[in-house]
């Protein structure tokens, strides 16, 4: 076997494991790692910043963040290359830290409800006002749309499951749009350009949500 061929066989075990309750770990070959890699790297110079690095962890299928963030404070550096991360992601797998549960993130959800149920328009005031806000309107709901919440209310056991499956199974544009399409009225311009693709984008874009709702 060449160096190349063993590398590319280590970075295929590189996948977090599934959360408990959680679907089985996707999209973390060599391949989706280096595509997760260079949609983050903005700039193009081979670098990530700690922010980057840490949604990078959780493209592939860390939804951990808090000890992402620490994993990646005890390297003692501000930007990360894809080979750095790689190693990151060698020490978490070795270290038998267990993922996020459904439980858990369902706890966390319910910080933000008043009961069972969350209600979208609270959680949209929450997650996209203030000086701290997570992410725009427009992203909460293209989040959403993924996870195929579309009711004014939902379920918080049923909605942390179904982010943890998005991330550890992101849906293709095209998965993606159909349910949308299935579930409510569709507007052209979501529906275009919905070709099955690989899905590091999908799982990224539930990395701010997740982070924000286990701070």
């Amino acid at each position: 076997m060449s160096n190349a061929d063993a590398h590319r066989r280590k970075l295929d075990r590189l996948g977090a494991p599934k959360p408990k309750d959680g679907e089985e770990m996707t999209m973390t070959s060599q391949k989706d790692l280096e595509a997760a890699f260079g949609m983050l790297d903005e700039d193009r110079d081979g670098k990530l910043t700690k922010s980057e690095a840490i949604n990078f962890l959780i493209c592939a299928g860390w939804c951990l963040p808090e000890e992402l963030d620490s994993e990646l404070s005890d390297v003692q550096r501000s930007h990360f290359s894809f080979q750095e991360l790689c190693e990151v992601l060698r020490r978490l797998s070795s270290s038998k830290t267990e993922n996020l549960s459904v439980a858990q993130l369902t706890t966390s959800l319910l910080y933000l409800a008043d009961n069972e149920s969350l209600g979208l328009e609270h959680l949209n005031e929450v997650v996209c006002t203030g000086e701290k806000a997570a992410m725009s309107p427009e992203e909460l709901e293209n989040v959403l749309d993924t996870l195929g919440v579309f009711d004014e209310s939902v379920d918080c056991p049923e909605l942390a499951k179904r982010i943890l499956d998005a991330v550890c199974n992101p849906p293709t544009k095209a998965g993606a749009a159909k349910s949308a399409k299935s579930a409510k009225p569709a507007k052209p311009k979501q529906l275009e350009n919905t070709a099955a693709q690989p899905s590091s984008r999908s799982r990224d874009s539930h990395s701010d949500f997740l982070r924000f709702l286990t701070a």
